[in-house]
């Protein structure tokens, strides 16, 4: 499904930037974070609400907790495009 293929993308760039070079990771690894967001909300927008929520579980606090552990609390809200 599309939703799959969002999530399959977001893992395939997520794992490149956590394989990259130590002098390009640092500078990557936000943008990690913003790919995240992104296809969370992008799930939830095509109503994909049970890969949404299993997306932030499997992806959120593994990769980032630390970092943005107020951000993901905050997604976790949203669960419905109204």
């Amino acid at each position: 499904s599309s939703a799959d293929s969002l999530v399959a993308e977001y893992e395939r760039v997520h794992d490149w930037i956590v394989s990259s070079l130590d002098a390009y990771r640092d500078e990557l690894l936000p943008l990690s974070f913003a790919l995240f967001a992104h296809t969370y909300v992008e799930l939830v927008k095509r109503g994909a609400a049970a890969t949404a929520a299993g997306f932030l579980q499997r992806h959120g606090r593994s990769k980032h907790a630390l970092a943005h552990d107020e951000d993901l609390l905050a997604l976790a809200k949203f669960t419905r495009w109204e």
